[in-house]
């Protein structure tokens, strides 16, 4: 299903029929209880059935799942019929990304997948309820709602806030640990904390956990083949990423078609010629079929579309600064649309960040883990820096008491120390709403399941050590292990090219001559950083050909042409929406993405205030 909308309130049903409409969505069926309505839609390019009627009875999807071997309505009537209110029970035997909403004997249970990577948002006001997979649609029940200040900025800079809360006051998002049960005899709303638990399982040799873990990949693949059948589609690039999800098809007998894009500009849309070459290698050696997607856009002219773009896609209108190109170049598939799609995303779990390969130490505790990492990192130091944001000091204290609650509720300790054994699975504690970002949009079109998110196959990938996975050692044998053909084609990541060391199975990105002049440097004692702004200024001068100087310099124009565009569209939105950022402080560096997503938040609003699906 494209999307689900759920509410009891006539009036704001109306609007959000009519604006879904105007947007372009189908519906596929309607159905009432009682005085609460469920409306479901048809997904834009490729339908699956997502609605089994049992007299009153029912069971609606919507995102995209499998069950016992099948889809659609055949799915539906199987967890219809298994369901008996114990959901973690049910969802063990479901894959996919998706909120089911089942309604038994006149007791509706709305829940999402264990991790809640399909997005469902609601509000819940003395009895009245409007529940959809769009943000939007909920505001529009609300006659007037207030931005979320800390969550408004969380959404910005880190795609997204912590828990329930969404950058909207009194919204809540639906989390994997929760349960809506609505008596609709009786007209009582619920929301009932489920808990978490899960399984865990140790290794002790890093060969045999990358062979266990590849073997619940594969078999993750495989009930994803046994649903769909072939028709599946990878958004591919060079990464390790979505190597293994590549690497978990192939295995599975799948023989998927590859998407890749190819856009213009280093600082937005960051797709890189290397990835081009890997994606074609890959091709060629394994006999597969490219969709190639042009993603090129002209910043910020294309800030003028922003407000036809947020009509019809609302904040997903977000993705690459508002490029039309990116949601064209999906659209005009039609019905060509693989059946289901996939991504590299919720792969990073495989391996340790980068600057934590050869750490031991655990963090002290949540607040050494928030001032190291969580909120220092290039897209989140800005929101602790007071002469960006004047409540930089507040919002940290915030986040430590949201994080340090979803901790709680995972198992962890936010007051103890915190392992680095245990540091991807913290990070996506909060990070998995970063890479489901993608998966909901694609959800609105065909449909799309991150096998690596679903409980059947993360919940293995985090039972790891920081030693295994340092280096991109573990993930690299679990991609030997699903395809040895992939294992020996050359890796691009991170915009980087990057060589494997087959003697000791690390991955190593190769080192730029900047950086090894740095190093250089560094290792005579100097550094001035005058100094280093002299011997860039000569490397522009006297190596303009260079394909390093070339994507530095087409990234510093950019910048200088986009920052004031972005700096006038936030200032011009301070007549509805309060400004909250100092936009003379405005960073120049690689976060200016998120200051758009900040610019296209704040206008988004704008737009829903003055009215913009009336």
């Amino acid at each position: 299903m494209g999307r689900i909308v759920i509410s009891n309130q006539i009036e704001s049903l109306a609007k959000i029929e009519k604006k879904n409409e105007m947007q372009g969505f189908v519906v596929n069926k309607q159905t009432k209880i009682g005085s609460l309505n469920i409306v479901s839609y048809h997904k834009r390019l490729r339908r699956i059935e997502n609605v089994y009627i049992n007299g009153d009875d029912y069971c609606i999807s919507a995102g995209t799942l499998t069950y016992n071997k099948a889809i659609g309505t055949e799915a539906l009537k199987g967890i219809f019929e298994a369901f008996d209110g114990d959901v973690d029970k049910l969802r063990k035997q479901i894959l996919g990304n998706y909120c089911l909403c089942i309604c038994k004997n006149g007791v509706v249970s709305i829940f999402v997948d264990k991790y809640h990577v399909y997005k469902v948002f609601y509000q819940i006001v003395n009895g009245r309820i409007t529940l959809s997979s769009d943000l939007i649609d909920v505001l529009l029940g609300i006659s007037d709602f207030d931005e979320s200040e800390y969550d408004l900025m969380l959404e910005s800079f880190q795609c997204s806030p912590y828990g329930e809360n969404t950058f909207v006051k009194d919204v809540k998002k639906l989390l994997g640990r929760q349960i809506i049960l609505i008596d609709t005899g009786k007209n009582n709303i619920e929301v009932r904390n489920i808990g978490y638990e899960r399984e865990h399982k140790q290794h002790n040799d890093i060969d045999a956990a990358a062979k266990f873990m590849a073997s619940k990949i594969q078999e993750g693949y495989r009930q994803l083949t046994e649903g769909f059948g072939q028709d599946v589609g990878i958004n591919m690039t060079g990464g390790l990423d979505s190597r293994v999800v590549l690497g978990g098809c192939l295995a599975a007998g799948i023989k998927p078609t590859l998407l890749h894009a190819q856009g213009n500009s280093p600082a937005v849309t960051g797709t890189e010629v290397g990835d081009l070459k890997c994606v074609e290698s890959m091709s060629k050696k394994i006999g597969l079929s490219v969709l190639l997607m042009d993603w090129k856009c002209t910043y910020p002219d294309n800030f003028n579309l922003w407000d036809d773009l947020f009509a019809k896609y609302g904040f997903d209108y977000k993705f690459y600064g508002g490029n039309p190109n990116f949601f064209t170049s999906y659209e005009s598939l039609g019905s060509s649309i693989p059946l289901v799609l996939e991504t590299g995303l919720f792969g990073e779990c495989m391996r340790i960040r980068e600057q934590y390969n050869e750490r031991k130490n655990p963090f002290e505790n949540i607040q050494a883990f928030l001032q190291e990492y969580q909120l220092s990192g290039t897209n989140s130091s800005y929101l602790v820096r007071d002469d960006f944001y004047s409540n930089s000091h507040n919002l940290f204290d915030y986040v430590k008491d949201k994080f340090s609650s979803d901790l709680r509720a995972f198992g962890f300790n936010p007051d103890g120390p915190l392992s680095m054994d245990q540091f991807e699975e913290i990070r996506y504690v909060h990070h998995r709403s970063t890479d489901a970002v993608l998966i909901n949009f694609l959800n609105q079109l065909t449909g799309c399941i991150s096998v690596l998110s679903t409980e059947q196959v993360c919940e293995y990938l985090y039972d790891s050590t920081r030693e295994f996975r340092a280096y991109g050692t573990l993930q690299l044998k679990i991609i030997e292990n699903l395809s040895q053909e992939l294992f020996n084609i050359p890796f691009f990541s991170h915009c980087r090219e990057c060589v494997v060391n087959k003697s000791d199975c690390r991955l190593y990105r190769k080192v730029s001559f900047n950086e090894r002049v740095g190093e250089f440097l560094r290792t005579l004692g100097l550094k001035d950083s005058s100094f280093y702004s002299l011997l860039r200024n000569l490397k522009y001068k006297f190596l303009k050909n260079d394909s390093g100087v070339q994507h530095n310099m087409v990234y510093s124009s950019e910048l200088d042409r986009i920052l004031p565009a972005v700096k006038q569209s936030i200032d011009a939105d301070t007549d509805v929406i309060p400004k909250y950022i100092n936009t003379d402080h405005i960073p120049s560096d690689d976060s200016l993405i998120h200051i758009i997503y900040y610019a296209m938040n704040i206008h988004g609003l704008k737009l829903i205030k003055q009215g913009v699906f009336k």
